[in-house]
C-alpha cells in the first residue's frame, strides 16, 4: 500500500538525509497519498541536494498530484531561473 511505502521512504530520509533520490521518492510516496504540501517540501529537499531528472520528474504519474498544484509550478520556475 501507499501507506507503507510512505513509512519506509521517511525512514530512509532519516538513514539519508542527503541523498536525492531518497527525497525524491518520498515526494512521490507523499504525492501519491494527496499529500501535497509534505510531497512539495521532499521535492524542494530533492531538488535542493542535487535531483535533475526533470523530464522523468515531469512525466512521473507519481507525482501527478503534486503537479496540479501551485507549490509544483513554484518549485519549477525557481529551477529554470536557477
Amino acid at each position: 500500500s501507499y501507506d507503507k511505502g510512505l513509512e519506509i521512504d521517511k525512514r530512509l530520509a532519516q538513514l539519508r538525509d542527503k541523498d536525492p533520490i531518497v527525497h525524491y521518492n518520498l515526494a512521490c510516496s507523499y504525492s501519491l497519498l494527496n499529500l501535497v504540501e509534505e510531497s512539495a517540501q521532499a521535492l524542494k529537499r530533492a531538488v535542493n541536494l542535487g535531483y535533475n531528472d526533470f523530464k522523468h520528474m515531469e512525466a512521473d504519474p507519481d507525482l501527478s498530484n503534486l503537479r496540479k498544484d501551485e507549490k509544483y509550478q513554484k518549485i519549477i520556475s525557481k529551477i529554470k531561473r536557477g
